[in-house]
């Protein structure tokens, strides 16, 4: 059995799709479910409202870890993936941690207003696997002096980053309802890589009648590109009773048009005997030659729209706190990459069209904390995320795999008068994914079939400074 290396990232707490699950280490014990009494330097991203909460001012810190593990036993049927071999291929996967930190401030306006500016990590994606590898036979040469071509080791990965810097304002209109917005210029960087495959059949029918390790050449795509867009988030804030509270935020993105370099490269075989019984115009095929072009790559991203509503409630000692999130995933449809300057095989290579077909998706957070001394508090907290990844387009290369489950804990301590210090971790629960090989599979089908498994833990720390 032929064991891959698997390498996952996604930055902070995992959410749905390719979407981080917020910031500081207090939202995050509680699954992200409070939308009612979040910190004041954390209510940019949560609800902008909540910096009118309470008087005064406020400066926070996060940092965020994930560390994953993941497997795949490929079901492709495709040389090069698990054909040839036996048809359950088991790709094991390292484990890796990353930081994403988080930074907020606001400070306190006269007659009730207050801003502030907060920079966090709403998406993040990355995966680097090494799934294909050249089938037995595909250089079979005695000719001393070929060198078999190197293939990518990473042949299909994705890293998207993005850093969103927003400032905020608020008002507290008449002590219960509270408004805010936040807003401001969302940055990103995508490298994405793949294998797909040409039938040289397509272009020379005679190719037909090659051995079966050779109808199907491998290309790789690299893209690697940086986009500038916009997100804004409109928050409101209401006291229902003196312990009942309600809250309400939609999070807008806008879409990122990725702009840069993309490369592609097609892998030749090399059959000396082969050769010798093919004519001039197709002996190439059988050279062994790399076919590298590189250009330029527009790609844009559509990000999904996000409403949620909360309630909480909170008297003495304990806080109680739920939340419902929809997330507008069915704008992600496609990523339709357009070249400039890419030619293969005497082919202009305009686009590259990676079908996602994303589902509308929904999230359910509840929380809760309880006040254990006048200077501590415990807080644990569940979250359902259901993921928007259809079985028809599930690839390693966005591998949120299958709805996930997360638990949450962590403790709060005042340690002076102003500076507080939050720590926390969860476990998230990924139940392992079957995908299904259809009778009409191909290499030119939008999703790899097998047993998909994840599970991740996850710490978080924040320092906030009150005054």
């Amino acid at each position: 059995m032929r064991k891959i290396l698997l390498f996952m990232y996604a930055g902070g707490l995992l959410a749905s799709g390719f979407e981080l699950s917020g910031t500081g280490s207090r939202e995050l014990q509680l699954g992200g479910s409070d939308l009612v009494n979040a910190s004041m330097w954390t209510a940019p991203f949560w609800n902008p409202a909540l910096m009118a909460k309470d008087s005064g001012n406020q400066i926070g810190v996060s940092l965020n870890t994930i560390g994953l593990r993941g497997m795949y036993a490929m079901n492709t049927g495709i040389l090069g993936y698990d054909g040839g071999y036996r048809l359950q291929d088991t790709v094991l996967s390292k484990k890796y941690i990353s930081p994403v930190a988080g930074l907020g401030i606001v400070r306190d306006m006269e007659n009730g207003w207050k801003v502030g500016f907060m920079e966090f990590t709403p998406f993040g994606l990355g995966s680097k696997w090494n799934l294909y590898e050249f089938p037995a036979g595909y250089y079979d040469t005695n000719d001393s002096t070929f060198e078999k071509p190197d293939f990518p080791e990473d042949n299909w990965q994705s890293d998207l980053k993005t850093y969103a810097l927003y400032a905020s304002l608020a008002y507290n209109i008449n002590g219960k309802l509270k408004i805010g917005v936040s807003g401001g210029p969302l940055l990103g960087s995508v490298k994405l890589s793949k294998v797909s495959f040409v039938d040289p059949a397509s272009f020379n029918p005679d190719a037909s009648e090659l051995p079966i390790q050779y109808r199907l050449l491998p290309v790789t795509t690299d893209i690697d590109a940086n986009a500038m867009g916009f997100g804004a988030n409109l928050g409101l804030s209401y006291d229902i009773t003196p312990c009942l509270f309600m809250g309400a935020v939609f999070r807008y993105y806008s879409t990122l048009d990725f702009s840069g370099d993309a490369s592609m490269a097609l892998y030749l075989p090399k059959n000396d005997e082969i050769a010798q019984h093919l004519d001039s115009q197709s002996v190439f095929l059988m050279s062994g030659q790399v076919m590298e072009q590189e250009g330029t790559v527009d790609a844009p991203f559509k990000l999904p729209y996000e409403f949620a509503l909360g309630l909480g409630y909170k008297k003495a000692k304990l806080g109680v706190y739920a939340s419902f999130t929809y997330t507008k995933w069915s704008r992600f449809r496609n990523i339709i990459a357009s070249f400039d300057n890419i030619t293969l095989m005497q082919d202009t290579i305009e686009r590259d069209t990676i079908r996602e077909n994303f589902n509308d998706t929904y999230k359910f957070a509840a929380g809760m904390e309880y006040a254990i001394s006048p200077v501590m508090n415990m807080r644990m907290g569940f979250y359902f995320d259901k993921s928007p990844i259809p079985d028809t387009t599930l690839t390693p290369l966005i591998p949120d795999i299958n709805n996930k489950i997360g638990i949450n804990m962590g403790i709060g301590r005042k340690v002076s008068e102003n500076i507080g210090v939050f720590i926390g971790g969860e476990y998230i629960y990924t139940p392992k994914r079957e995908v299904n090989r259809q009778n009409n599979y191909s290499y030119e089908k939008d999703y790899m079939p097998g047993t998909y498994k994840l599970s991740a833990m996850a710490g978080n720390l924040s320092i906030v400074y009150t005054f």
